[in-house]
């Protein structure tokens, strides 16, 4: 009621508000096809940034398609859906696609701390009390030695 008090248009939150919610479905979608497996026995720094950015190519991907798709519903043909989508490349559209990467990066970060710290654990350091998580009740058993260089 603010906005529109002041007229301002709030129609592109509601739309960027459907774009997160289908940008986290083609998310789920590439897990399920299994993208970004293959790095599980690797530091978790090398699964981490490989996922944040095989899934930002697929966010670019998903707003290529997404571009066309608008470019058709507004009755423009295919040659002139490339050519406004090639119009729109510019530093902001790198810009955007590094903020995802960036964004990326915790989410995977903590996706993959899962199974090192053990089910549930993540949970409970943040969401119960300090008291109420047992030390050394789900350590992790990470053996630090000369053989594990950063070399590999």
């Amino acid at each position: 009621m603010i906005l529109a008090h002041y007229q301002i248009s709030y129609e592109e939150y509601g739309i960027s508000v459907i774009e997160a919610l289908v940008l986290a479905k083609v998310i789920v979608v590439a897990e399920k096809l299994q993208l970004g497996r293959g790095f599980e026995d690797k530091r978790l720094i090398v699964p981490t940034v490989y996922k944040a950015f095989l899934f930002s190519v697929c966010a670019g991907l998903f707003n290529v398609m997404e571009s066309l798709i608008g470019s058709f519903i507004y009755g423009k043909g295919p040659l002139e859906a490339v050519g406004n989508l090639l119009s729109q490349f510019n530093y902001e559209l790198l810009a955007g696609g590094l903020v995802v990467f960036f964004a990326f990066i915790p989410f995977f970060a903590i996706r993959e701390l899962t199974p090192v710290l053990g089910e549930g654990t993540l949970f409970k350091l943040f969401f119960q009390s300090r008291s109420a998580v047992e030390p050394g009740a789900h350590e992790p058993q990470i053996r630090w030695d000369s053989a594990d260089s950063l070399d590999k």
